[in-house]
């Protein structure tokens, strides 16, 4: 993890207020798939605190980061210009561990899609079979990466405007597959753990919290796991499902 200066090369809306944002960063260093980026906004408006944005995906010296411009930081965020340098957290979170994983599952729901695409690209030759959840089809701006990388996709939403409707996690089947790796809304979490009762597949959870600070001091982004409470940015944000309180 180091703090340091990154240079916009470009900041772009795709559609309901998600925006790219890749940037360059000299000298970066090693990331790994699951992790996230504590983004400076700017000073405007008095804004202080960098904001937790889960990585899209990385190469050598750039970052690709998709977030959605909803509270007071990202607007801001959303606002700045290309070329222009900002300060950042970078990596931080421990991501998700492929060990000797062959076929993974990943299940995603709503802005919890963005970082599962990270492991596909840090690791194109596994197999992997991908359910994603939306509210409707205009929550999907990165659909086209899975299904092209993909064994298979499944997509629910919740009004049936895209695949089936309801909630993805009744579509998820096991059979197969070596590991699970999820992120999205604490719901969809629970519905997945209620699900995998019983099931011997590893699965693996990305938790979105507030965050504060990004490294473990201010205590802001607290859970609660079955050892007492530990902190998302440096202890997860990835933790075993069993492990979580949800």
């Amino acid at each position: 993890m180091i703090n340091t200066k990154a240079e916009i090369i470009s900041n772009t809306l795709l559609k309901n207020n998600i925006y790219e944002l890749r940037l360059e960063i000299k000298n970066m260093p090693a990331v790994n798939c699951g992790q996230f980026a504590m983004v400076d906004c700017g000073s405007e408006d008095g804004i202080t605190l960098k904001r937790p944005i889960s990585i899209h995906s990385f190469e050598k010296n750039t970052v690709t980061l998709l977030y959605q411009a909803v509270g007071k930081g990202t607007k801001a965020l959303s606002k700045l210009p290309k070329s222009k340098k900002i300060d950042i957290i970078i990596p931080c979170g421990n991501g998700f561990d492929v060990k000797n994983y062959k076929k993974i599952a990943l299940m995603g729901g709503g802005l919890g899609v963005f970082p599962l695409y990270s492991v596909i690209k840090q690791h194109p030759r596994l197999e992997y079979y991908a359910y994603l959840g939306c509210k409707d089809k205009n929550g999907f701006v990165c659909l086209d990466k899975f299904q092209s990388s993909c064994k298979r996709v499944v997509i629910a939403t919740d009004d049936g405007s895209l695949g089936s409707k309801g909630v993805i996690t009744d579509k998820l089947n096991f059979a197969g597959v070596d590991a699970v790796f999820a992120c999205g809304p604490k719901p969809m979490l629970k519905a997945l753990k209620d699900k995998v009762k019983g099931i011997q597949t590893p699965v693996y959870v990305s938790l979105e919290e507030r965050m504060g600070c990004g490294f473990g001091a201010c205590l802001t982004c607290a859970c609660q796991t079955m050892d007492g409470n530990k902190r998302v940015c440096v202890d997860g944000p990835v933790f075993d499902i069993n492990e979580v309180v949800l």
